[in-house]
Protein backbone atom coordinates (compact mmCIF):
# COMPACT_ATOMS: atom_id res chain seq x y z
CA UNK A 1 0.00 0.00 0.00
CA UNK A 2 2.96 2.27 0.96
CA UNK A 3 4.02 1.90 -2.66
CA UNK A 4 0.94 2.73 -4.39
CA UNK A 5 0.27 5.95 -2.13
CA UNK A 6 3.98 7.40 -3.12
CA UNK A 7 3.22 6.65 -6.91
CA UNK A 8 -0.18 8.46 -6.81
CA UNK A 9 1.65 10.95 -4.98
CA UNK A 10 4.24 11.11 -7.15
CA UNK A 11 1.40 11.87 -10.75
CA UNK A 12 -0.36 14.55 -8.05
CA UNK A 13 3.24 16.78 -7.36
CA UNK A 14 4.23 16.27 -11.14
CA UNK A 15 0.25 17.59 -12.06
CA UNK A 16 1.06 20.34 -9.92
CA UNK A 17 3.99 21.50 -10.73
CA UNK A 18 3.04 21.45 -14.70
CA UNK A 19 -0.14 23.40 -13.84
CA UNK A 20 2.42 25.39 -12.05
CA UNK A 21 4.69 25.74 -14.76
CA UNK A 22 1.53 26.68 -16.97
CA UNK A 23 0.49 29.19 -15.25
CA UNK A 24 3.20 30.87 -15.04
CA UNK A 25 3.72 30.70 -18.62
CA UNK A 26 0.04 32.06 -19.03
CA UNK A 27 1.70 35.11 -16.48
CA UNK A 28 4.57 36.10 -18.13
CA UNK A 29 2.74 35.88 -21.93
CA UNK A 30 -0.10 38.62 -20.20
CA UNK A 31 2.94 40.43 -18.97
CA UNK A 32 4.81 40.58 -22.31
CA UNK A 33 1.35 41.54 -24.17
CA UNK A 34 0.62 44.34 -21.75
CA UNK A 35 3.86 45.63 -22.29
CA UNK A 36 3.75 45.34 -25.81
CA UNK A 37 0.64 47.40 -25.84
CA UNK A 38 1.90 49.79 -23.69
CA UNK A 39 5.01 50.15 -26.20
CA UNK A 40 2.75 50.41 -29.15
CA UNK A 41 0.78 53.50 -27.97
CA UNK A 42 3.18 54.89 -26.94
CA UNK A 43 5.01 54.82 -30.40
CA UNK A 44 1.61 56.08 -32.18
CA UNK A 45 2.31 59.34 -30.29
CA UNK A 46 5.99 59.90 -29.91
CA UNK A 47 7.00 59.85 -33.66
CA UNK A 48 7.05 62.85 -35.72
CA UNK A 49 6.76 60.66 -38.93
CA UNK A 50 5.01 58.03 -40.13
CA UNK A 51 8.05 56.09 -41.75
CA UNK A 52 9.73 56.36 -38.19
CA UNK A 53 6.55 55.02 -36.31
CA UNK A 54 6.81 52.43 -38.63
CA UNK A 55 10.16 51.14 -38.86
CA UNK A 56 9.87 51.48 -34.77
CA UNK A 57 6.88 48.70 -34.32
CA UNK A 58 8.84 46.92 -36.78
CA UNK A 59 11.49 46.22 -35.26
CA UNK A 60 9.65 46.01 -31.52
CA UNK A 61 7.97 42.81 -33.35
CA UNK A 62 11.20 41.36 -34.55
CA UNK A 63 12.41 42.04 -30.63
CA UNK A 64 9.09 40.18 -29.80
CA UNK A 65 10.02 37.15 -31.41
CA UNK A 66 13.15 37.21 -30.63
CA UNK A 67 12.30 37.59 -26.71
CA UNK A 68 9.79 34.62 -27.31
CA UNK A 69 12.65 32.54 -29.41
CA UNK A 70 14.89 32.99 -26.02
CA UNK A 71 12.77 31.90 -23.91
CA UNK A 72 11.90 28.67 -25.70
CA UNK A 73 15.93 28.24 -25.90
CA UNK A 74 15.77 28.89 -22.07
CA UNK A 75 12.80 25.86 -21.98
CA UNK A 76 14.74 23.46 -24.43
CA UNK A 77 11.88 23.96 -27.17
CA UNK A 78 14.27 24.31 -30.36
CA UNK A 79 11.02 23.67 -32.86
CA UNK A 80 9.58 26.72 -30.92
CA UNK A 81 13.26 28.93 -30.99
CA UNK A 82 13.38 27.18 -35.33
CA UNK A 83 9.73 28.54 -35.77
CA UNK A 84 10.51 32.35 -33.84
CA UNK A 85 13.80 32.33 -36.23
CA UNK A 86 11.73 31.63 -39.29
CA UNK A 87 9.36 34.26 -38.80
CA UNK A 88 12.39 36.98 -38.04
CA UNK A 89 13.32 35.87 -41.29
CA UNK A 90 10.11 36.03 -42.86
CA UNK A 91 9.69 39.58 -41.45
CA UNK A 92 13.13 40.88 -42.72
CA UNK A 93 12.51 39.64 -45.98
CA UNK A 94 9.15 41.08 -46.76
CA UNK A 95 10.87 44.27 -44.90
CA UNK A 96 13.35 44.57 -47.48
CA UNK A 97 11.11 43.39 -50.52
CA UNK A 98 9.29 46.53 -49.60
CA UNK A 99 12.00 48.70 -49.16
CA UNK A 100 12.99 47.67 -52.78
CA UNK A 101 9.57 48.67 -54.10
CA UNK A 102 9.51 52.54 -52.55
CA UNK A 103 12.98 53.04 -53.35
CA UNK A 104 12.33 52.12 -57.52
CA UNK A 105 8.81 54.35 -57.13
CA UNK A 106 9.00 58.60 -57.58
CA UNK A 107 6.33 57.99 -55.49
CA UNK A 108 7.81 56.01 -52.24
CA UNK A 109 6.35 54.81 -49.57
CA UNK A 110 2.93 55.87 -50.35
CA UNK A 111 3.27 52.55 -53.05
CA UNK A 112 4.26 51.05 -49.60
CA UNK A 113 1.04 51.69 -48.39
CA UNK A 114 -1.43 50.46 -50.94
CA UNK A 115 0.32 47.49 -51.90
CA UNK A 116 0.21 46.07 -47.81
CA UNK A 117 -3.11 47.46 -48.19
CA UNK A 118 -3.93 45.22 -51.43
CA UNK A 119 -5.57 41.57 -51.18
CA UNK A 120 -3.21 38.28 -51.23
CA UNK A 121 -2.77 38.10 -55.17
CA UNK A 122 0.36 37.86 -57.11
CA UNK A 123 3.14 40.72 -56.51
CA UNK A 124 3.63 41.16 -60.02
CA UNK A 125 -0.20 42.07 -60.43
CA UNK A 126 -0.21 44.15 -56.30
CA UNK A 127 2.54 46.58 -57.18
CA UNK A 128 1.37 48.23 -60.80
CA UNK A 129 -1.70 48.62 -59.03
CA UNK A 130 -0.44 50.09 -55.68
CA UNK A 131 1.47 52.63 -58.11
CA UNK A 132 -1.89 53.78 -59.85
CA UNK A 133 -4.10 54.16 -56.46
CA UNK A 134 -1.07 56.17 -54.55
CA UNK A 135 -0.11 58.51 -57.39
CA UNK A 136 -4.19 58.75 -57.46
CA UNK A 137 -4.48 59.91 -53.59
CA UNK A 138 -1.45 61.94 -54.02
CA UNK A 139 -2.76 64.38 -57.12
CA UNK A 140 -6.75 63.89 -55.00
CA UNK A 141 -4.22 65.43 -52.32
CA UNK A 142 -2.41 68.81 -54.59
CA UNK A 143 -5.93 69.21 -55.95
CA UNK A 144 -7.86 69.60 -52.33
Amino acid sequence: MGLISRLQDSKVDKKFADLKRALEQKEFLTNFQIKKLQTVAKASSSFQFKGNKLQFEFNSSLLDCLNIAFDHLHEGDLPGVEKELENVKASLNKQNKVIRFADKSPIGWAVVEEYELADNSEDEMKLPSAKRRALSKIRLHKHA
